[in-house]
């Protein structure tokens, strides 16, 4: 599984409040200098100490239900590209009619998304024919974020590592296929291999290989709305990391807060309340995580899913003495593959791709 490191997003004042003030946030607790210290004051309270380090951060969102005519052609067809010898011809990618409607719908006013997917491309998202040329440098990366959206899920922030070869974008597939709510249940219910370490790719069928984890949590809160957006910041943060026995590195939970104010529903505009669940379904964010990793090798893959929830009562009054109830509401999904891959004498050739695959057969999801 090939990697290289990347430059991790970071939460930055002017897209902060630009997001801010889509949802109706515009009073002086948006200011740029009030934001700066918000963030520097929500940074130095993340956890600290973390080693899983963040290769894939992204978003499951209704994507095929709302992705334009030429965006949603464009995912059916390239998504089911067979990529022989894990290449692609480019000219299949840049001569879809829908290309560069696939690339705007996935990350129109998403800057994580941006710079995630400038650093696979080899181009800056929004040079001149920036489809073209990533379709170009890498035929791959577009059939992988294709792969994503079949998925409904679109990028949403750079982490400390990506994944550069066909192996690692399998993976990472069906990391978050694994972790869809349905299959993952399916899978918790499941005995784990028995010595994991000596077991090999097929054996123990009735078994998974994946390490599964659980953990809610909720909070309330009187206070401001800004208080209340603080809060969310530092829990989601303390949470994510607190979800992995190992934690995550402080970059790459910085990475994950990014691009995380829900958008402005329909209802909230009939009344004064802020409720980030849209249709009966939460924000759903997918952090991919890698285990000691190099170049070429790494000491396992995970992925956890986080669901979570944000309400502010009254929130649209603007002044500052202004108190509000809200609360706040996480669901957190994990699971873990330890590598067990050893070229020693007693070699055990199972890849974490390997382990994906045989859980996949194990829990299908039917419907």
């Amino acid at each position: 599984m090939s990697m290289r490191e990347t430059t991790p997003s970071k939460v930055e004042v002017e897209i902060l409040q630009k997001e801010l003030h889509k949802v109706g946030l515009t009073c002086e607790q948006t200011s740029e200098k009030t934001l700066q210290r918000y963030i520097d004051e929500i940074r130095g309270q993340l956890p600290t100490g973390g080693t899983a380090e963040v290769f894939c951060i992204a978003e499951r969102v209704p994507a095929a239900s709302v992705a334009p005519a030429a965006a949603a052609s464009f995912i059916d067809e390239v998504s089911s590209y067979s990529l022989e010898g894990g290449t692609i011809d480019s000219e299949l990618i840049s001569g879809h009619d829908g290309l560069d409607s696939f690339l705007g719908f996935i990350l129109k006013d998403n800057p994580g998304g941006q710079e995630f997917v400038s650093q696979i491309a080899g181009v800056n998202y929004g040079d001149r024919d920036f489809g073209q040329q990533f379709a170009e440098n890498s035929p791959e990366g577009v059939h992988f974020l294709a792969t994503l959206a079949e998925q409904n899920i679109v990028p949403t922030a750079s982490g400390t590592w990506a994944v550069d070869d066909q192996a690692g974008r399998k993976t990472t597939s069906d990391l978050t296929e694994l972790v869809v709510a349905k299959r993952w249940e399916a899978l918790n219910q499941k005995k784990p291999k028995s010595d994991r370490a000596t077991c090999k790719k097929g054996e123990q069928p009735d078994k998974r290989w994946g390490q599964t984890g659980h953990r809610k949590e909720s909070y309330t809160l009187e206070g401001t709305s800004a208080d209340a957006i603080k809060k969310k910041y530092r829990q989601l943060g303390t949470n994510i990391s607190a979800a992995i026995v190992e934690g995550i590195s402080k970059d790459g939970i910085e990475a994950t807060l990014t691009n995380q104010i829900s958008p402005l529903q329909e209802e909230s505009f009939k009344s004064n309340d802020y409720d980030t669940r849209k249709d009966g379904v939460d924000r759903e964010i997918l952090v991919c995580l890698v285990r000691n990793p190099n170049r070429k090798t790494n000491q396992g893959v995970g992925i956890l899913s986080v669901t979570w929830r944000l309400q502010i009562k009254n929130y649209k009054s603007k002044k500052s003495a202004t108190r509000h109830d809200a609360s706040l509401d996480f669901t957190m999904r994990s699971i873990l593959y330890p590598t067990v891959y050893s070229s020693g004498p007693e070699k055990n050739m199972t890849t974490v791709y390997d382990q994906t695959q045989d859980d996949k057969k194990l829990c299908p999801i039917t419907s």
